[in-house]
């Protein structure tokens, strides 16, 4: 809830960890923030390339709770479909 808004910024970091459980949770817990996590769309976007396929699913899914936002990720979430 409106309590973890504050820490968004770290569980973003954790969209770089070299454990896929890990990325695959930030990216889950930053679609449940709404507009607070649009400022890290862009990280979430970089998972869209991420070498573990749920982690992959779980940023396109992120995305597209953001609906304009996501716009600027519209290329990267494209080239997902063969997935």
């Amino acid at each position: 809830g409106e309590a973890a808004e504050p820490h968004l910024g770290a569980i973003a970091e954790r969209l770089a960890d070299d454990s896929w459980e890990i990325r695959n949770m930030a990216c889950e817990i930053l679609g449940k923030h709404g507009e607070a996590a649009e400022p890290h769309l862009g990280a979430v976007a970089e998972r869209l390339a991420d070498d573990e396929w749920r982690v992959r699913l779980a940023a396109c899914e992120v995305l597209g709770k953001h609906g304009e936002a996501a716009v600027p990720h519209l290329g990267a979430l494209a080239q997902c479909l063969s997935d």
